[in-house]
């Protein structure tokens, strides 16, 4: 993975607001912003989908 290097992503503010908002006021779960949260997100669905079709 590069470093330093960023994109842009738009999301819909009801998503925002209703799922990643709600994580940030649970302290257990420990993420500290929503950037956090997506870029985790993102690396297990495709971690999941890499598992699926690995054993497809």
């Amino acid at each position: 993975m590069v470093r330093g290097t960023y994109v842009t992503l738009k999301l819909p503010e009801e998503l925002v607001k209703e799922y990643i908002d709600s994580l940030l006021d649970i302290p257990k779960y420990g993420f500290s912003s929503r950037a956090e949260i997506v870029k985790n997100a993102v690396r297990e669905y495709f971690e999941k989908l890499e598992k699926k079709n690995s054993t497809s």
